[in-house]
């Protein structure tokens, strides 16, 4: 059940909505194999939409609108296996907020940050949201990247701060170490932020340049990096797969405004768009199922179920990639946990 309601405060639709989460809309809303997609526009519906694996739109769970004209964003499941969204405040605003839900729909914990580096109005695709294992979560930004301590709301702080780009997507290694997706590149960095690695281009002499990229995921039983970015004349709209020990580049398919990523356990990847409905790939690119959905833009993915093993990944240091490859101080790495 959607409903638009005139002239009330965000906590006055809140509570009509919420009411129908207990009344039974939305029950044991986590189902395993399940995808999960928030409808991504100024003055829209804070909703999250569920579909099944084929694609078939199934039905919705109210968020708690931080104000009115919030943006819902980037969504993933947690450690503790509750729905973790972030909302961004509308306008020039300055701060987010991360919201975690439970299986029935309600709201557990509000992660609120306004500190330096919160703002995500300067790009949509600003928000996505990444775990590591060891307590911690994060939100790129339009001023870095943004760490969170689960269980401590107060606890955001800019971790990673980045000039000119902000950070476009997040994926934990389990070395310790985060992939960072900027504009046009991704970066690898250790438990203290300091970059090891600059990833700027795969495939060689006749490969592609990073230019603009919008979501990473890492498939480390495959060994393989998938990433989507705007690219340039040429090559625009591309989701590509690269082999992460090499930097070759094993395929691309294009799809307009491709941004977020998920990847599942049994290897199927869901894309998101700015402006076409999310789509469900295998594991070479082919095209599995759409998801069934209206005009409005579903950009943010994820999908419940249990995470794939994630071994200790080959060094970045062998990749091929072929450019750029920033090595600051003699920071230790961190040993896989």
């Amino acid at each position: 059940m959607r409903r638009v309601l005139i002239g009330v405060t965000a906590a006055a639709l809140w509570s009509v909505v919420a009411a129908d989460v207990r009344a039974g809309v939305v029950s044991d809303f986590f189902v395993v194999g399940d995808i999960y997609a928030t409808i991504t526009k100024e003055n829209g519906p804070n909703l999250v939409d569920r579909y099944s694996s084929d694609g078939a739109y199934i039905d919705m769970m109210p968020i708690r609108p931080i104000a009115l004209g919030a943006s819902a964003r980037g969504l993933a499941f947690g450690p503790d296996g509750l729905l973790y969204v972030v909302q961004s405040f509308p306008g020039p605003a300055s701060k987010f907020e991360v919201q975690s839900y439970n299986s029935s729909g309600v709201l557990q914990d509000r992660y609120a940050y306004d500190g330096p580096g919160s703002y995500l109005d300067g790009n949509i695709s600003f928000g996505k949201i990444g775990f590591d294992d060891s307590g911690h979560f994060y939100v790129g930004s339009g001023g870095g990247l943004v760490q969170f301590t689960q269980g401590s709301t107060e606890s955001g702080r800019l971790f990673f701060p980045t000039a000119g780009s902000g950070v476009f997507d997040v994926k934990a290694l389990a070395n310790g170490n985060l992939l960072v997706a900027l504009r046009n590149d991704v970066y690898e960095i250790d438990g203290s932020g300091t970059i090891l690695q600059d990833l700027k281009h795969v495939g060689g002499g006749g490969g592609l340049d990073f230019a603009d990229l919008r979501g990473i995921e890492y498939d480390a039983g495959a060994g393989v990096l998938y990433a989507t970015m705007l690219g340039y004349t040429g090559h625009s709209y591309q989701i590509m797969k690269i082999d992460f020990a090499t930097g070759a580049l094993l395929g691309t398919r294009s799809f307009n405004y491709a941004d977020d990523l998920s990847l599942s356990a049994d290897g199927r990847l869901v894309v998101g768009s700015r402006t076409q409905s999310p789509i469900t790939l295998d594991e070479d690119l082919n095209l599995l199922n759409s998801l069934s959905s209206s005009q409005d833009t579903r950009m943010f993915v994820t999908q419940f179920g249990p995470a794939a093993a994630v071994p200790e990944p080959a060094s970045i240091a062998l990749l091929g990639f072929g450019v750029a490859v920033a090595t600051l101080g003699a920071a230790a790495r961190r040993r896989p946990r």
